[in-house]
């Protein structure tokens, strides 16, 4: 890149200090910290947005004004996440004296550097593909080392305040758009949650209800439900003793259903809810997929960004825990209470953060999949979720959650009417994401003229 006569190439440790934060152990934050009123704000990782690049200021932790042995990060240094997976996405200018996280790099630039042009450096597609260069494979992240001889172009300071302001400008006009667009995609968000409580509570069906005679009441469905599990258990157990499910704990049952659905726990539906091996497996280049927690979603599993196992790995533990078609993955740890059915021809393996929960006949597997995911059934997932040494929903306490189950035809159409809706939220929330690319692209497209003078006049 061919550089105005006025600007030089520096390196970072050649326009400010570059230092660190401390850490903090858990007990002692909650012990010592949490919920004092004076003192410095505590900024861990978590705490920045990488989204909107913004900090949250407000967490409750403030360390005293007189612990010597915190480093302070002063009123407009710029942070940037050394670590980890959000390892250079993380990045935020800070507006006031802060301590903050060992996961956090500071940089408090000289006089003769406009720390805001440091900050909209950071955002560059050029900045993260050099820093991502520079991380280490084996501590995920970089080092304060190599994050110092990253380089940055420097012109004059008059001509960075002129660019700083120039960029303000410009993504002003992109933001007014972008959080339209944002403001969009949440309604969408909450439109999605709103199709599903409709489901639940019997809204979405009410009007096919009237016109329906002798349809089987749920009580019945639940009874040959029941029979069809033993029977089940005991085909693929021979052996075994077969043990009967708990009944619903009635206590949890916040809402009326229609007179012929029948409330029911995820305990009396499944046959067999099992999870992973409870150890790391080892890993392989290729190889059949295994899949954790982050590769379940709502409507998809991601088998590209996961790990691999031997064949033969694979086959010792299907003999512990197996998916088959149709069975559903339920997330039991990270981010609990995600459940999407298995609609894959293709060999896997799940890891312990994942439950396989294989259903009766009887019951419509994409409807227990909406169900699962409904706030409903997701704040007991939540209650159920316990901490331990990691958040765990374990499968003991997973079967108590409780739902309403209709008739097996009106489980058929309440997957089809969520569906149709769902495919029309799919369609929108296309269109808005192909927006919002659009803005980060212009965004990026403003940064790079910047950053190779051609955004101004210098």
């Amino acid at each position: 890149m061919q550089l105005p006569k006025n600007w030089r190439i520096k390196k970072l440790s050649e326009i400010g200090i570059i230092f660190n934060g401390n850490s903090i152990n858990e007990q002692v934050k909650k012990e010592k910290y949490l919920g004092l009123k004076e003192g410095f704000s505590f900024v861990a990782t978590k705490d920045v947005d990488f989204k909107t690049h913004t900090i949250d200021y407000d967490n409750g932790v403030k360390i005293p004004f007189s612990e010597k042995v915190f480093k302070v990060a002063h009123k407009n240094s710029v942070l940037i996440c050394s670590e980890g997976g959000n390892a250079g996405k993380k990045i935020a200018f800070n507006t006031e004296d802060i301590c903050f996280g060992n996961k956090l790099l500071a940089i408090e630039t000289w006089k003769d550097i406009e720390p805001k042009f440091v900050y909209y450096w950071y955002l560059t597609w050029d900045f993260f593909k050099n820093f991502k260069s520079q991380m280490n494979g084996i501590i995920g992240g970089i080092s304060i080392k190599n994050f110092k001889n990253l380089e940055i172009p420097v012109p004059p300071l008059p001509t960075q305040h002129l660019i700083v302001s120039e960029i303000e400008k410009q993504f002003s006009r992109l933001d007014d758009g972008l959080s339209s667009l944002l403001k969009i995609r949440q309604n969408l968000k909450s439109y999605r949650g709103s199709i599903l409580k409709s489901a639940i509570e019997g809204r979405l069906t009410e009007e096919w209800r009237k016109e329906q005679k002798n349809i089987e009441p749920a009580s019945i469905l639940l009874a040959r439900i029941l029979e069809e599990r033993k029977r089940k258990f005991l085909s693929e157990n021979p052996g075994k003793k077969y043990k009967e499910p708990e009944e619903l704990e009635k206590n949890n049952i916040w809402f009326d259903v229609p007179y012929w659905w029948q409330w029911v726990n995820l305990w009396q539906i499944t046959w067999s809810v099992k999870d992973g091996p409870h150890y790391s497996p080892k890993y392989v280049d290729e190889g059949i997929p295994f899949i954790t927690w982050g590769n379940v979603r709502q409507t998809w599993v991601d088998f590209v960004n996961c790990k691999f196992i031997s064949q033969e790995l694979h086959e010792e533990l299907n003999r512990r825990c197996k998916s088959r078609k149709w069975d559903i993955l339920y997330t039991k740890w990270g981010t609990t209470g995600i459940a999407r059915v298995n609609t894959y021809d293709l060999d896997f393996s799940v890891w312990v953060h994942v439950a396989v929960l294989k259903l009766i006949e009887s019951a419509n597997p994409f409807y227990i999949q909406y169900i699962l995911n409904s706030s409903y059934c997701y704040s007991q997932s939540q209650k159920f979720t316990h901490w331990v040494w990691n958040q765990d929903l374990w499968l003991t306490r997973m079967i108590k959650i409780n739902f309403p189950l209709p008739p097996l035809t009106e489980q058929q159409k309440i997957v089809e009417e969520v569906e149709y809706r769902l495919s029309i939220v799919d369609e929108l929330e296309q269109t808005i994401e192909v927006g919002i690319k659009k803005a980060e692209n212009l965004k990026q497209a403003v940064l790079k003229k910047a950053f190779s003078g051609e955004l101004i006049n210098s």
